[in-house]
């Protein structure tokens, strides 16, 4: 998948849970939803088109020649080299700011236009800034007036301009989001473990289409979102593990309590407050952690919402399940108390853990220092 650095995102998004800079949770299509996730590109009704006369566009031209020689270009940060990613990036920083300032001159600024259509960038397949107005009246002339001029004068190329006859506006997504999300947020209010929750709403300007990414919502609840929005196609998937329903564990236990076979996954909890635990790069919030996890434990955690990107990071756990306990032949001591002992020192992130039987003793190296443990 080609990554591309643009202004204006695809999606009108509200995401619940955290703030500041993050990164969203992966998410799957959730079974019983009936919708895959899928992008298809749709008919549109182009109402005007530039004309592109036979000059030459040598300051365009220019900012092509200079974004292929980018370092980030060359090592394929966007994606595979190629001309057409090399014009895709110089459509997102010549033609796409252009009409941008064409389009806020004539409809009175950013929130002007958004009351009469949308804009975005396109796909590989139908490449250009797509400009969409729901309904065309005199300053639709005048916007092509402008533009044409920056055709004629060679500093944008025309093929890569789209007017197109628009279903809907940016002010009206966004009143579809608000609405949609505050029918969302009463089903949260209502589950039983509201701080285990983790949903998102958006509207794809592409299509319309209102996207909802969860980690609770009943399949009564989905369907009930479904007639209350019917003239909508509404997509659902699963944001990561799914909430535990009231009465079903958040925790799951080992079958074994211990194993010779040292982990090559999972995180070591270095500390345990009463609702949240940390492993030495995140700390997880998680109800009543002080009464269900300890120290020293290996872990794989399932979270929702977002993930904060400071260091230590910050999320929220939904459920975490306990690995069993490393314990090699001829040990004494097991791994989760080795780790509890190094956890005492503030040793840091934890990256190595290894049992030396000759010498009767552990070795635990971390980001900051290495110690060593008698195994007593």
């Amino acid at each position: 998948m080609k990554k591309y650095i643009t202004p204006i995102g695809i999606a009108v998004l509200f995401i619940v849970t955290g703030c500041g800079t993050a990164v969203k949770e992966p998410v799957t299509n959730g079974e019983g939803s009936g919708s895959e996730v899928q992008k298809k590109e749709i008919e549109r009704e182009i109402i005007v088109e530039l004309k592109q006369p036979k000059i030459e566009t040598p300051e365009r031209d220019k900012v092509k020649a200079e974004i292929k020689e980018r370092p980030e270009f060359k090592d394929g940060i966007y994606g595979k080299q190629t001309d057409e990613l090399a014009e895709n990036l110089t459509v997102q920083q010549i033609e796409g700011p252009i009409a941008i300032t064409a389009l806020e001159e004539v409809y009175g600024g950013q929130n002007g236009f958004q009351k009469e259509g949308i804009i975005f960038y396109g796909t590989d397949e139908n490449p250009g800034f797509w400009i969409g107005i729901k309904n065309p009246d005199e300053r639709l002339d005048e916007l092509v007036k402008i533009l044409q001029a920056k055709v004629d004068s060679g500093v944008i190329s025309a093929k890569y301009i789209h007017i197109f006859k628009s279903d809907f506006t940016h002010e009206e997504q966004r009143a579809l989001m608000d609405q949609v999300n505050r029918e969302v947020k009463k089903m949260v209010e209502e589950f039983h473990n509201p701080n285990a929750v983790g949903y998102s709403v958006s509207v794809d300007t592409l299509t319309g289409n209102i996207e909802i990414d969860h980690n609770f919502l009943t399949e009564k609840q989905i369907e009930h979102l479904k007639e209350s929005f019917d003239r909508h196609k509404i997509v659902f998937s699963i944001q990561g593990k799914m909430a535990p329903d009231e009465g079903e564990p958040d925790v799951i236990y080992p079958e074994k309590e211990f194993t010779t076979t040292q982990h090559s996954e999972g995180e070591l909890i270095l500390g345990v407050e009463k609702d949240r635990f940390f492993t030495g790069s995140m700390y997880y919030d998680f109800t009543d952690a002080k009464k269900k996890l300890k120290t020293g434990q290996r872990v794989l955690v399932s979270t929702t919402g977002m993930i904060m990107e400071s260091f230590p990071g910050q999320g929220r756990a939904v459920v975490v399940e306990i690995l069993p306990d490393y314990k090699p032949d001829g040990a004494n001591l097991t791994e989760s108390q080795v780790v509890a002992i190094a956890a005492q020192n503030k040793i840091g992130v934890i990256e190595k853990i290894e049992f030396n039987q000759d010498e009767d003793e552990w070795i635990v190296s971390s980001n900051k220092d290495t110690v060593t443990i008698g195994d007593k």
